[in-house]
């Protein structure tokens, strides 16, 4: 008569651990994954509302003000037509690329003319578009 036993065998218990670590690695990756796209989407919407924070302001006060990034820094710096600095925004996850000039808002609220730039987090990119409209679009 055979003795039945209980319990699983070492093969089946490796197995198991192999299948759980395969799994674990891809969740890593795609949670890495994830929180890219998150701090990319914070950096964007931080950024847009900065910009539309300073059209509002020219509108308001009627007079120019301008945003500047300084690539050294990851900041972006909002100015008034004489220059004096009002307000600072750090990117704390990546940078902006294609930052060609500064955006010039004029007295009435429009930009000087359309801009473009991108933010960029890892191999993650957003496009921010500035429209002679005043309108601020993120893609």
């Amino acid at each position: 008569m055979r003795q039945q036993r209980s319990g699983y065998t070492l093969i089946e218990i490796l197995v198991l651990v192999g299948i759980l670590t395969i799994l674990f690695s891809l969740g890593v990756g795609s949670y890495q994954s994830y929180q890219k796209a998150v701090q990319l989407n914070e950096m964007v919407e931080k950024t847009a509302g900065l910009i539309r924070d300073t059209q509002e302001a020219s509108m308001t006060n009627s007079q120019s003000y301008l945003v500047d990034y300084v690539p050294a820094s990851t900041t972006f710096e909002v100015r008034d037509s004489s220059s004096t600095l009002i307000r600072t925004l750090k990117l704390p996850y990546g940078e902006a690329n294609n930052w060609i000039n500064d955006i010039v808002f004029l007295s009435r609220g429009l930009p000087q003319q359309q801009y473009q730039f991108n933010l960029k987090n890892g191999a993650r990119t957003r496009t921010v578009y500035v429209l002679t409209t005043g309108k601020v679009i993120v893609r």
